[in-house]
């Protein structure tokens, strides 16, 4: 049960990253305000994402996957869930590692002003400094 609660806790926190900016946005439209700059919040890794998107989303992630051996050709497509369990693991201890790694990139993109990154609909891009 811990781990439904757990699961779902993580899921909410997932659709809220997205919700509440765009819940701003139009808020401000209809108050006929200026445009609020939505941006969004880094992702939350969950059980559900498939290898692929996770490398694609997070390429800081890459150096984990390796680690473990994953056959990206083979396994690209199943969830992290299966991945997990295929290499003897805890989906948990696997999130884990990937967030760890994720937050690793993330302060040292933020530490340099040169490097540092904005997320914007179009992807990343460095913020002018």
């Amino acid at each position: 049960m811990t781990a439904v609660i757990h699961g779902l806790r993580r899921h909410l926190d997932e659709e809220e990253t997205s919700l509440f900016p765009m819940l701003e946005q139009v808020l401000a439209d209809q108050a006929g305000e200026a445009p609020v700059r939505v941006v969004v919040s880094a992702w939350i890794i969950s059980e559900q994402m498939t290898v692929n998107h996770i490398r694609h989303e997070f390429p800081e992630t890459e150096p984990v996957f390796e680690n473990l051996f994953v056959n990206v050709a083979f396994e690209g497509y199943d969830c992290l869930d299966e991945v997990a369990w295929r290499h003897g693991m805890d989906v948990e201890e696997l999130i884990g590692r990937l967030e760890e790694v994720r937050r690793r990139a993330h302060e040292t993109r933020t530490a340099d002003p040169a490097t540092r990154l904005h997320r914007s609909p179009a992807g990343e891009r460095p913020v002018p400094g």
